[in-house]
Formats: C-alpha cells, sequence, structure tokens
C-alpha cells in the first residue's frame, strides 16, 4: 500500500473514532467532569491546575485525530490528481 493510501485509510479510521457515539459520550463526560472540578469553588489550586493539564490532553488527542483526518483528505487530493 502507498503511503498516500495509508495516509487515506488512517483519516477514515480517525474518523470512525470522533464520530463513534460511545466515543462522543465518553468525550462528553470527561469534558464536563474536568469543567466542574475547575469551577468548582471546593477544588484546590492544585487540583484545578490538574485538572486543565488532563482537560489539555484530551484536547490535544481530538486535535490530533483532527489532523489525521486532514492529512488524509490532502492524500485523496493528491491521489485523485495523479489518477488524471
Amino acid at each position: 500500500m502507498s503511503e498516500r493510501k495509508a495516509e487515506v485509510e488512517r483519516a477514515h479510521k480517525a474518523r470512525m473514532v470522533l464520530e463513534n457515539p460511545v466515543y462522543q459520550e465518553a468525550w462528553q463526560f470527561c469534558e464536563d467532569n474536568l469543567l466542574a472540578h475547575i469551577t468548582s469553588d471546593e477544588t484546590s489550586d492544585e487540583q484545578v491546575l490538574e485538572a486543565r493539564k488532563t482537560l489539555k490532553v484530551l484536547k490535544n488527542v481530538k486535535k490530533h485525530l483532527n489532523t489525521i483526518i486532514d492529512t488524509g483528505k490532502m492524500a485523496e487530493i493528491q491521489l485523485a490528481s495523479e489518477d488524471k
């Protein structure tokens, strides 16, 4: 399999993850839980910092999956232009 075809396949798999209802539910649960923890008056400064770091990591996972999707879209365009 060519590198571009592999990128298209990876993009498809990443899209399947992001569009999966169970993943979306888990994502929302984690995000809501972390935001509630961050905004709670009962949370210590150290706990707020830890929750913010965790939220950043969580967002980076989604960002990386979206980057894989974008790379796959570019690979599809390149493959289509090669076929012409």
